[in-house]
């Protein structure tokens, strides 16, 4: 818990600005809120106000110091991707900012489902996880992908997922937002455990 307070407080006191707190601003038809998929998707493409018939099912707890921080964490390493593209990757896999702890890391999908970058697991890169499923059949590398497809290009999707070292899966969360990286349409993601 320590290293997750470490890292809000460094990243507040970091240059980095998020786009939230300008959202009163504007007018309702660019505000779009940040979407949770779990077990199929919501499309908010068509229309007026960004919610759609019914309202998009709920995010993470508020009330966790984790989504504020696992938020930034993504818009500060898409910050990076923008300025130094692949470059970077060395930054990301190595720097503390980045893993506060060794089951929180940046991964990196293209569109095709194809991994471009995994710090807590190298040796996935190049594989494609399209169809993948978590143990109660959920798709969520494919729900991952399709941040692309929301107003703002980000959203949270909740699965069942083993930690690291583990064969019993728990509930994680994962943030992605979609950025060019070097060319290439890709999602960053980060996600957290339960």
């Amino acid at each position: 818990m320590i290293a997750w307070i470490i890292t809000i407080a460094l990243l507040m006191m970091s240059s980095m600005t998020l786009a939230r707190p300008f959202e009163n601003n504007l007018p309702s038809s660019v505000i779009s809120p940040t979407f949770m998929i779990r077990g199929g998707s919501y499309d908010d493409s068509n229309d007026s106000n960004g919610w759609g018939a019914s309202p998009p099912p709920p995010t993470p707890p508020a009330t966790d110091p984790r989504v504020l921080i696992t938020e930034a964490l993504v818009r500060s390493a898409v910050s990076l991707l923008l300025l130094e593209g692949s470059s970077c990757y060395p930054t990301l896999r190595s720097s503390q900012k980045f893993r506060p702890q060794s089951d929180v890391y940046v991964f990196i999908y293209d569109l095709n489902g194809t991994v471009l970058f995994n710090a807590g697991s190298p040796s996935k890169e190049g594989h494609n996880t399209r169809g993948l499923t978590d143990t109660s059949g959920f798709a969520f590398h494919d729900a991952l992908i399709t941040a692309a497809e929301t107003k703002l290009g980000e959203k949270w999707v909740k699965y069942d997922w083993p930690k690291p070292g583990e064969s019993e899966a728990s509930r994680k969360w994962t943030f992605a937002k979609t950025v060019e990286i070097d060319g290439i349409e890709a999602v960053v993601m980060i996600g957290f455990y339960e």
